[in-house]
């Protein structure tokens, strides 16, 4: 892992070599579901810890950040929408993706407290929610590819 800001943990991009199903050649979007699912099963665990610890005196939150290194396993940056009509509707680019917000990182302001701990439990809850919805969003989207590629098989 690269070296982070405090209480963030950046996630490197995903290898090849590393990938779950190396048997399947040429099927990005399998490796990039598997990197996404994992990144927020990272998430998640920091949030656990971020709500364990909100009444720690002195502790820091922490957050981990994948949305990066998806992206530039990705090629670069979201895929765009061609605009082909004067009809069309073009996507906005402050708009939030799947992956979070529209540059991937979501800030978020900390009111001081005396005791040194920065963990707003509201934040957090709504940051665990989000997260576990958009690891659903994606399995289903990896169960989906799984189930297209078995029929194929066929």
């Amino acid at each position: 892992m690269r070296p982070a800001p405090r209480g963030r943990t950046v996630m490197p991009p995903a290898k090849e070599e590393n990938e779950m199903v190396n048997g399947i050649p040429g099927d990005r979007r399998v490796a990039m579901l598997q990197q996404a699912l994992g990144g927020l099963a990272g998430r998640q665990q920091a949030i656990a810890g971020n709500i364990a610890n909100v009444d720690t005196p002195g502790y820091q939150r922490r957050d981990v950040e994948f949305e990066g290194a998806l992206r530039a396993t990705m090629g670069g940056s979201d895929t765009q929408l061609a605009t082909t009509t004067m009809g069309h509707i073009a996507r906005a680019s402050s708009r939030p993706s799947l992956l979070g917000g529209a540059d991937g990182v979501q800030g978020h302001s900390t009111t001081g407290r005396n005791d040194g701990n920065d963990v707003d439990i509201d934040y957090e809850m709504t940051r665990m929610a989000e997260t576990s919805l958009r690891y659903q969003v994606l399995t289903a989207a990896a169960s989906s590819r799984f189930m297209m590629l078995k029929e194929v098989a066929r």
